[in-house]
């Protein structure tokens, strides 16, 4: 006995007009594969490195170790005009050594973004591009990020100079064996002329009051401690998607989130796209900030009507094939059953 005669009856009703329509059943058929086939592809088809990290950081080569220039960024979530302008703008310029991108720098964490990230950096870079996870980034604990970048906590020099890169996405909760490697990595930096901490959520921001994109003021004081205990020269941090500078009780901060994501406020003096030029020399930490221009959907929209924009261009440009095939496969399901319901409103009316 059929327990589901009602599907029975549809599926042998839905038959009849696929048979009187075999052209139209096929090109949906083909669609709806072509649409599956992408889809899986974009999940499963390999990125092209499990270690950029590790990579990235046996190619630094830096001529003058205690003299350079490099470049400070966060919060591009993918493909967008002030990200790309800022990739040129650093392309162009001979004087930088590498890239520190402090997070948020794809959408979400999926193969398919991370794989455009890379390839749009190898694309248009020279110079190595180190980068530090952000919330975005992590969303799936981590597992993308460490299977292809590589670590979430970890530290390199550049001559007499140390950088430590530290996850503190867990921001309400970070554990003990966080601060405890974060207290080590400065430990082992002492004999270091600089120790500078990238980060993706800043402390407390009293200057600004940015509330909500800030670690708990509990954690951030014990941070604190930690870091005037370990010597920190300078914090970058990101995540809140403008232009913030200040001190944490002496150790002085900017907070650089102008990387191409929508931006936070409209105040011009906080709220605008840029990237930081920073020169470390003898010990000392000078910045430079470096504006990008707005794309003319955020001149003209605004920033919501920017990020909408956005949206529509990704579909476009970077998923243009699997949107096309699922927009297919939607009208030839509808021209498809069109007949079968033509048909079942006869057959009532009968």
């Amino acid at each position: 006995m059929n327990p589901f005669p009602a599907l029975r009856r549809f599926v042998a009703a839905l038959g009849r007009p696929l048979r009187r329509q075999p052209v139209k059943a096929t090109l949906f058929a083909a669609c709806l594969a072509g649409y599956l086939a992408v889809d899986i592809w974009d999940d499963v088809a390999p990125v092209g490195t499990h270690d950029w990290i590790a990579d990235q950081l046996k190619a630094l080569h830096v001529a003058d170790p205690g003299n350079f220039h490099f470049i400070v960024y966060g919060d591009n979530r993918g493909n967008n005009p002030p990200f790309a302008s800022i990739l040129d703008a650093v392309a162009a310029d001979p004087s930088i050594a590498f890239v520190i991108g402090n997070g948020d720098l794809v959408k979400r964490p999926g193969k398919e973004d991370y794989r455009q990230f890379i390839q749009q950096v190898r694309g248009r870079l020279r110079v190595p591009f180190i980068p530090a996870p952000g919330n975005h980034d992590i969303d799936d604990d981590g597992l993308l990020w460490r299977g292809i970048l590589g670590l979430l906590n970890y530290s390199f020099r550049v001559g007499p100079n140390a950088f430590i890169v530290f996850d503190d996405n867990a921001a309400d909760s970070l554990g003990e064996n966080q601060m405890q490697w974060l207290e080590r990595a400065l430990a082992d930096a002492q004999d270091c002329d600089t120790r500078i901490v990238v980060m993706h959520i800043p402390l407390f921001d009293r200057a600004n009051g940015t509330i909500g994109h800030c670690i708990p003021e509990d954690l951030s004081s014990r941070l604190l401690e930690i870091f005037h205990k370990g010597r920190v020269t300078y914090v970058f941090a990101s995540h809140v998607h403008g232009y913030l500078k200040g001190d944490y009780e002496g150790i002085p901060y900017t907070i650089s989130g102008g990387g191409g994501a929508r931006l936070g406020g409209t105040n011009p003096e906080h709220y605008f796209f840029h990237y930081l030029r920073v020169h470390l020399h003898h010990g000392r930490v000078d910045i430079e900030v470096r504006p990008v221009p707005a794309p003319w959907s955020h001149r003209w929209f605004g920033r919501y009507g920017y990020s909408a924009w956005l949206m529509v261009r990704d579909l476009a440009t970077f998923q243009g094939l699997e949107t096309s095939l699922l927009i297919a496969t939607i009208v030839l399901g509808l021209l498809l059953i069109r007949p079968l319901r033509r048909r079942s409103g006869q057959d009532a009316a009968a």
